[in-house]
């Protein structure tokens, strides 16, 4: 094998092991998101949170406030239930997520129903 074609292999080697020690940092800087899973009964899940994190939940529907704190896992995920509650399909739904007073995420879905004009 040439010097040349040896060179080119060590290059395309090298550039390849930068790319898989660079991919988990970009993972990293992900936002933070939060979803609701199920309406009835509610569930809430996360993702791009710091690992191992507690976080204060607090999500707002139906006129009712419902509150947890959860700890995210070592992936920076959580995933949690309030198993006596539902959100009514024309409920608008506001999550809140603080960690240390500040806030960390939010996410408001607006009512899908039309209401009623007069």
């Amino acid at each position: 094998m040439s010097t040349m074609v040896y060179r080119r292999i060590m290059v395309v080697l090298a550039i390849l092991a930068t790319s898989m020690f660079t991919a988990p940092a970009e993972a990293e800087t992900a936002l933070p998101s939060v979803s609701v899973t199920s309406r009835a009964p509610v569930a809430i899940s996360g993702a791009g949170f710091s690992p191992s994190t507690p976080l204060n939940l607090v999500v707002r529907a139906n006129g009712a406030r419902l509150a947890r704190l959860v700890s995210t896992t070592s992936r920076g995920t959580f995933a949690v239930r309030f198993p006596a509650s539902r959100i009514d399909r024309c409920a608008s739904v506001t999550i809140r997520v603080t960690a240390n007073g500040n806030l960390i995420a939010a996410k408001v879905i607006e009512s899908g129903c039309m209401t009623q004009m007069p």
